[in-house]
């Protein structure tokens, strides 16, 4: 069953344009077999005025009405929800995820140092290196004081937007704080994230080919060490849904990875590819 496991309804994400029957219609046509919704709750995060987050009682409500009435031909669709970490959530975050039954929970980093570097170029003037061992330095954090989650989101966010030529993460630059973050990963059973919208940035940059996907050292000491790799668009529009799913599976294939992770109520489901 090839699952996307991080997509965003405009309902629910204040960046996403899209309904569910967009999404879904997407992921016929990506040929996926489920969808997972892991909509942005961003505790004590503001836009326009608007704190980041929505009515969890609500969303389930929707969200299930939504399941109980979908044709049989339909993909199978989770509840699942993306946390946008801050230091100071660990315990509103760990009742959060105990309290309410998600099929996925997605931690994520978009903020460090009270900066996202989606808005703010400026962010980078610290230099590469030292940037980007900030933001692993910070996952690192997160995954130890934050443990109640499935999925690592987008570990390549910080490469995202970096004003720089190549801007891709490498082990080799960083391999004391990948082993630290792998290790944790694969030791604790907790998926690292194929994020297709960190692919499609640097391909928008110029990187050509497979040069556009995370550096294969990284996945490969992931699978060395018996991690869990999963695949998740983060699909925030219409066209978004299982997209480079058929690149993707193909690269991790010349890598040697066999099976790709989504959740189900919490619980590892394997998909062969």
């Amino acid at each position: 069953m090839l699952c996307d496991t991080h997509t965003h309804l405009a309902a629910y994400s204040h960046d996403a344009g899209q309904t569910i029957d967009e999404l879904l219609a997407c992921a016929v046509q990506s040929n996926l077999s489920a969808v997972c919704i892991t909509d942005h709750y961003e505790k004590d995060l503001f836009y326009n005025g608007r704190e980041d987050i929505f009515d969890i009682t609500r969303y389930f409500a929707d969200l299930t009405a939504i399941k109980a009435n979908l044709p049989k031909t339909a993909p199978e669709l989770f509840i699942g929800i993306e946390l946008g970490y801050l230091p100071h959530l660990d315990d509103f975050y760990s009742a959060l995820t105990r309290d309410h039954p998600f099929d996925c929970v997605i931690l994520s980093i978009h903020i460090l140092d009270g900066e996202d570097p989606y808005f703010n170029p400026d962010f980078y003037q610290a230099g590469q290196e030292t940037v980007y061992r900030r933001y692993l330095t910070a996952l690192i954090d997160m995954i130890h004081h934050c443990p109640d989650f499935d999925i690592m989101g987008h570990f390549d966010y910080i490469s995202r937007y970096a004003p720089v030529s190549d801007r891709k993460m490498y082990y080799d630059h960083f391999p004391s704080e990948f082993e630290r973050l792998l290790g944790f990963l694969a030791e604790h059973g907790k998926a690292l994230e194929i994020n297709s919208r960190s692919i499609v940035r640097l391909k928008s940059c110029g990187c050509q080919g497979f040069d556009a996907w995370p550096d294969p050292a990284i996945i490969r000491r992931q699978l060395e060490l018996g991690g869990w790799i999963s695949l998740g668009s983060d699909a925030h529009n219409p066209d978004e849904a299982g997209n480079l799913f058929t690149e993707t599976i193909s690269w991790l294939r010349q890598l040697g990875c066999q099976e790709v992770v989504h959740f189900v109520q919490r619980q590892p489901v394997f998909t062969k590819i």
